[in-house]
C-alpha cells in the first residue's frame, strides 16, 4: 500500500523477495513512481486509477533491486478514509515474468509452425462431428481458396470444390474416422479457377475423449508438384522404354560385331603368343652363345696368372681377369632382366617361408659379414609365409641385403625386420653404412644406375635394385628407399602380398591352378 504521494508504507514479504529486496524494511518509504518501468508509465497509470472507481488490473513492468526488470500484474484501488479523504492506493502484485516469456516462446513456436506449414504447403485441421465445422490454420483456406475472413469451415466447403470424379472418393474416406473409428489417407484434386486442378492429400484419425469419438483431426498438404514430377517420370519412362527398345536393337548389331572381333582378336593373339614365345627362346639361345666363350676365359685365366711371374704382366691379367668376370656377371643379370617380362616364366610359385630365405642368404654373405665384423639382426618370425617363387624372392633378398653387407662400414649394424600383416608381409633391411644422397634416392631403382663413387667399384653394374623393383612389382608389391644422407645409412622397405594377384602377361588363373596343384600333391602325401 503507498500513502497519496505514491510511497509505500505496507509491504509484503513476497514482495520485497521478488524485487530482490532483503527485508520489508528496505522498500518502505520508496516511491512507486521510481519503481515502474518505463517511468513515463506513472502518469498514464496514476490518472487511470483516478478516473474511475474499483479494483482495476493492469500489466507493468517493475525494476528490482539490481536495476533488472520483471514482469508484474497488479490489481490495485484507491484508499480512502471514514470521512471520504484519499489515503493512497492498495493493490496486490504478482510475479508474471515466466509466464511472459511462456507467452512470447508460444508465440514465437506458432509463427514459426505457421512459416513450415506454408513452405511445406501443408494445414492442419480438426472436424468436430457434433457442430459439423472444422477449425483449420490459415493454410487450409489458402489451399482451399476460401477468404479467411470466413472464420470457419464446413464440411460442403470441400465437397463443392472437390473435382467430380473424385467426389466419391472424399465421401468414402472421410466418414472412416468418425463412423469406425479408423485412420484415413488420401489423395483428391480441387478445381481451380483457371481450369487447372490442385491436387491435395488428406490424412486424418479420429479424436477421441473419454473413449468417445467427437469427431476427427490431421493435415491437408498441396502435392501438386510432386504429381507434376510423377507425370513428368511417366512420360519419361515411357520415352524411356521406347528407347530401350531401340537399344536392343543395337545391342544385338554389336554383339555380332562383337563375336567377329573376338575370332579376330583370338587368332591374332595366337600369332603374338607365337612371336613372344620365339623372343623366349632367342633369349635363351643368345644367352647361351654369349655365357660359351666366357666360360673357359673364366677358368683359363686364373691358371695362367699363377704361372705369371712377371709382377707388371701379371697386375695386366688380373684386371683381365676381373674383367672376364664383370663380363660374364653383366650378361648374366642383363639377361634375368629381360627375362622379368616374359610370358612363361613363372613355375615354381610356391607357399615359401620368409625366414628360411633370409637365413639362407645370410649364410651366403656371412664371408663379408665376418670379414667387416658386422652385427646383424634378424627379426623375423618363424611361420610367416608368401607366395611367390623362391628364386624370385632369393634375388630379392639376395640384392637387398647383400647391398646392406656390402656397403656397411666395418663393426657396424645391420638389422632385418619382418612384420607379419593381415593380408601382407613388411620387411626392413636397415644398414649404418656409407648411406644415399637424398636426391638421389629417386633413381636408385633405376637400370644401371649407381648412386655415387663410393658405389663404382669394380663389378658393379647398377643392375641389382632395378631387378629387385621389377621382381617386387610383378607380385603388386611395392619396394621403398629412404636414407639421411651420406654415411647416414640406408633403409629399405619391402611390402609383399600373401596372395598377390599377378599382372603378368599371363594365362588366366595362374596362381590358382598352381594352389590347386599343390594341393592335390599333399592329398596324395
Amino acid at each position: 500500500m503507498t500513502d497519496k504521494s505514491g510511497l509505500l508504507i505496507r509491504v509484503s514479504p513476497s514482495m520485497a523477495k521478488n524485487l530482490g529486496f532483503s527485508s520489508v524494511h528496505s522498500l518502505l518509504g520508496t516511491s512507486l513512481e521510481n519503481m515502474i518501468h518505463p517511468p513515463e508509465f506513472w502518469p498514464v497509470f496514476l490518472s487511470d486509477i483516478i478516473s474511475e472507481e474499483g479494483v482495476k488490473d493492469y500489466e507493468i513492468q517493475l525494476a528490482t533491486s539490481d536495476n533488472q526488470i520483471i514482469f508484474s500484474s497488479i490489481s490495485c484501488r484507491l484508499v480512502y478514509d471514514d470521512d471520504g479523504e484519499l489515503l493512497g492506493i492498495e493493490g496486490v502484485i504478482r510475479d508474471i515474468t515466466r509466464r511472459k516469456q511462456y507467452g512470447d516462446l508460444l508465440s514465437d513456436l506458432e509463427w514459426k509452425l505457421e512459416q513450415a506449414q506454408k513452405i511445406a504447403r501443408m494445414g492442419v485441421w480438426s472436424y468436430d462431428s457434433n457442430l459439423e465445422r472444422f477449425r483449420v490454420s490459415q493454410e487450409v483456406f489458402s489451399l482451399l481458396g476460401i477468404p479467411k475472413d470466413q472464420n470457419y469451415v464446413v464440411f460442403n466447403d470441400f465437397i463443392s470444390r472437390t473435382y467430380p470424379p473424385d467426389k466419391n472418393k472424399f465421401l468414402h474416406f472421410f466418414p472412416l474416422t468418425v463412423s469406425h473409428g479408423k485412420d484415413f489417407d488420401f489423395e483428391f484434386r480441387i478445381s481451380l479457377d483457371s481450369g487447372k486442378f490442385r491436387y491435395l492429400r488428406m490424412k486424418g484419425t479420429p479424436l477421441i475423449k473419454r473413449n468417445v469419438i467427437q469427431g476427427s483431426y490431421g493435415i491437408l498438404q498441396d502435392i501438386t508438384e510432386r504429381k507434376d514430377v510423377e507425370n513428368h517420370l511417366m512420360k519419361y519412362a515411357t520415352e524411356l522404354e521406347e528407347k530401350t527398345m531401340e537399344l536392343d536393337a543395337m545391342r544385338t548389331q554389336l554383339l555380332d560385331m562383337n563375336r567377329d572381333l573376338d575370332d579376330r582378336v583370338r587368332k591374332r593373339t595366337v600369332q603374338i603368343e607365337d612371336l613372344l614365345k620365339q623372343k623366349d627362346e632367342f633369349i635363351q639361345i643368345i644367352g647361351h652363345d654369349l655365357k660359351t666363350p666366357l666360360t673357359p676365359l673364366v677358368a683359363i685365366l686364373p691358371y695362367i696368372r699363377k704361372r705369371i711371374t712377371d709382377p707388371e704382366l701379371g697386375e695386366l691379367l688380373d684386371n683381365s681377369i676381373e674383367d672376364v668376370s664383370t663380363i660374364r656377371k653383366l650378361v648374366t643379370t642383363i639377361l634375368d632382366l629381360a627375362q622379368m617380362n616374359s610370358l612363361y616364366m613363372l613355375s615354381d610359385i610356391q607357399e615359401i617361408y620368409v625366414k628360411e630365405i633370409i637365413d639362407q642368404v645370410i649364410n651366403d654373405n656371412a664371408y663379408l659379414i665376418h670379414q667387416k665384423s658386422l652385427h646383424l639382426v634378424n627379426d623375423t618370425p618363424d611361420f610367416c609365409q608368401v607366395f611367390m617363387s623362391p628364386i624370385h624372392f632369393e634375388t630379392v633378398l639376395g640384392n637387398l641385403i647383400g647391398n646392406a653387407v656390402k656397403y656397411s662400414f666395418i663393426d657396424g649394424n645391420v638389422t632385418i625386420n619382418v612384420v607379419d600383416q593381415e593380408d601382407s608381409v613388411l620387411i626392413t633391411i636397415k644398414d649404418e653404412g656409407i648411406g644415399i644422397e637424398p636426391e638421389q634416392i629417386p633413381r636408385v631403382f633405376e637400370d644401371f644406375y649407381r648412386a655415387d663413387n663410393s658405389r663404382h667399384e669394380r663389378g658393379s653394374h647398377g643392375l641389382g635394385l632395378a631387378i629387385t623393383k621389377r621382381v617386387v612389382e610383378m607380385y603388386h608389391g611395392t619396394i621403398s628407399a629412404e636414407s639421411g644422407g651420406v654415411g647416414k645409412g640406408s633403409v629399405f622397405s619391402l611390402q609383399l602380398k600373401k596372395n598377390p594377384e599377378i599382372f603378368l602377361k599371363k594365362r588366366e588363373g595362374l596362381i590358382h591352378t598352381i594352389k590347386q596343384q599343390q594341393r592335390d600333391k599333399n592329398a596324395r602325401k
